[in-house]
């Protein structure tokens, strides 16, 4: 119970520094305090219900403007995580296996050349990688860093004295396959924000515990081993024990419909 207080008096501390009524504060700590207990009953962990941000989560009940979700249970989040890290790790492997097996055979086997402006193209792959890096440490994302990483492949075959079109070839492949390896991680920008506590249940179905007389009337609907005050926006009768399904989560309240 003590972690279920800290819970409580922190969103609380959240509430008030952003004005909310002391009406309203007591109405949404009631209802945070039966959901975590809830969870608490069912096995489940705190974060089950307000995820990993505290601080994002009690902002959320104020504004009942959650972020672009994804409807997955905490369990499915956690798991869909999972694989997308092996998934990445697998692929980073694979990538950087293959860069230093491209850049060995190009070494041992790449075509040896008499050509006496070598030298330039040694200056042209070294002072490039060196580039390509710093301009990687300023600017971030990983887009640039596969560049590099190509331009010092090439670097290493132009002191074995390769010839100049394999050292571009060897560029171009290391390049494209770093750049392959290092691709979620480039994409940061695009990850969708996962679903936690109520937002978890958006267009889920439960089961009307109390019945909903209207506009501007609440019932309470029970989800998995959850139990949240329910409204609608449609002018409906909803009678208890009817299957409903949850369209939005304004703050402390889910927005439900008839199925």
């Amino acid at each position: 119970m003590s972690d279920i207080t800290t819970i409580l008096n922190a969103c609380e501390l959240v509430w008030r520094q952003q004005s909310v009524g002391s009406v309203a504060i007591s109405d949404m700590r009631s209802e945070l305090e039966s959901h975590l207990v809830d969870a608490a009953s069912a096995g489940k962990s705190p974060e089950s219900v307000i995820g990993t941000n505290l601080d994002a989560f009690a902002r959320s009940w104020i504004s009942g403007q959650p972020a672009r979700v994804i409807p997955l249970s905490f369990s499915a989040v956690q798991t869909e995580r999972e694989a997308q890290a092996d998934a990445t790790r697998a692929r980073l492997s694979i990538s950087i296996a293959a860069i230093i097996g491209v850049t060995l055979l190009g070494v041992l086997l790449g075509p040896k050349s008499t050509y006496s402006g070598l030298e330039s193209w040694q200056w042209v792959f070294v002072l490039s990688t060196f580039s390509l890096l710093i301009g990687e440490m300023f600017t971030g994302g990983f887009f640039v860093l596969p560049f590099g990483i190509g331009a010092a492949s090439a670097s290493a075959l132009s002191f074995a004295e390769v010839e100049p079109p394999a050292l571009i070839g060897v560029f171009t492949v290391v390049s494209a396959l770093a750049l392959w390896g290092l691709r979620e991680f480039a994409s940061k920008d695009d990850d969708v924000v996962f679903a936690v506590g109520g937002d978890r249940y958006v267009d889920q179905t439960g089961i009307l515990t109390a019945p909903i007389q209207g506009v501007g009337t609440i019932g309470r609907v029970r989800i998995e081993t959850e139990s949240w005050m329910a409204i609608t926006d449609g002018n409906q009768m909803i009678p208890e024990g009817a299957v409903v399904r949850v369209s939005e989560v304004r703050g402390t309240r889910m927005v439900v419909s008839a199925t």
